[in-house]
């Protein structure tokens, strides 16, 4: 990946990608996921709190290598014995769904992580017939688990996975393309776990993410939080910020200013950071990227943090989410009215 196009050659717009305002304070960020440190502009709404990439990329499928995170191997299972594999199982299906198995529920319920991705899909009150889009699935983990489970009605789709066509594996089906490809509908759960802050066109995505939607059915987006502390503490330098990849991270408040504009309200908000938002940002700012040899990501053991220090942000990441001022939480919207 020699062919990163130079800062000069990128051009900016200013104008905030919500509001539409162009009061903001400009700032610059280093490319740092990958470690290209390509430098990019992005600017904080004084209105409405958003944080839009002010840069113009021309070819963003260029910060999309193979060995992007999302694209990783698809299975979620873990070998841990066939009794530990049975019993996350029930665990699972009784986060997930409204099962009635006693000892998945009380599994389920003794779950010490309550803000855990099971948890947080599981909260739109699935049934294993329950129609479910991933938008953005990358290689498929999260619906191949879920077929796992017995889920039997499971699409993912996505316009960087690396696969040319159409996989159909285990009763999932992965789509390499867009929405707007997409012409089956409608669905009781549409997901989208850190993809909407992907996406340039905001408006025009979630209007077609609502078009797909059955009724009564649920909008899950999970995302970065510009509202964060994490923010406040690190600056340019907070890892969500990642760019060019990021076009727009939303505040609650411009949140509802984009479901509005789509016809939707946000019912509920859960927040569910984790200790990624410090020792990931604390990395950006001794320069190490995440794929350095000495990220915590790649190399725990011989990263730049003690056990201890992990520990502490692992503590004071939960009481960030109980006071609502984590990196990033999960966003349930339904149609208004």
């Amino acid at each position: 990946m020699t062919s990163m196009t130079a800062p000069s050659q990128i051009q900016t717009a200013a104008k905030c990608a919500i509001c539409k305002g162009n009061e903001f304070a400009s700032f610059q960020v280093r490319e740092m996921h990958i470690g290209l440190r390509v430098i990019f502009q992005y600017g904080h709404c004084s209105a409405c709190g958003a944080i839009t990439r002010l840069s113009k990329v021309p070819d963003l499928s260029e910060y999309y290598p193979s060995e992007y995170y999302s694209f990783q191997e698809r299975s979620l299972q873990q070998n841990n014995g066939k009794f530990k594999s049975w019993f996350r199982s029930l665990r699972d299906r009784a986060l997930l769904t409204d099962s009635v198995n006693p000892i998945g529920r009380f599994l389920g319920k003794i779950s010490k992580d309550t803000s855990s991705l099971y948890s947080i899909v599981g909260h739109c009150q699935l049934k294993l017939s329950s129609r479910v889009l991933d938008v953005g699935c990358g290689s498929g983990r999260l619906l191949l688990r879920m077929a796992e489970l017995g889920f039997r009605n499971l699409v993912g789709i996505d316009r960087y996975v690396p696969e040319a066509a159409t996989i159909r594996e285990a009763g999932v089906r992965i789509i390499k393309g867009d929405l707007s490809d997409l012409k089956e509908s409608p669905f009781d759960l549409i997901m989208m776990h850190h993809v909407l802050e992907h996406c340039e066109d905001q408006v025009g995505q979630l209007r077609l993410v609502k078009n797909l939607l059955a009724p009564g059915g649920n909008i899950l987006i999970r995302q970065p939080v510009s509202d964060s502390k994490a923010f406040r503490r690190y600056g340019s330098n907070w890892f969500q910020l990642d760019a060019p990849r990021h076009a727009v991270i939303h505040s609650v408040k411009s949140m509802g200013v984009l479901a509005e504009k789509c016809g939707l309200r946000i019912r509920e908000i859960i927040w569910d950071s984790t200790d990624q938002q410090f020792w990931a940002s604390e990395q950006y700012a001794q320069g190490v990227p995440m794929y350095d040899e000495r990220s915590y990501l790649r190399n725990p053991e011989h990263s730049l943090f003690r056990q201890g220090q992990i520990l502490e942000w692992k503590r004071e990441a939960a009481v960030f989410n109980k006071d609502s001022i984590g990196d990033q939480a999960a966003f349930y919207l339904r149609r208004e009215g």
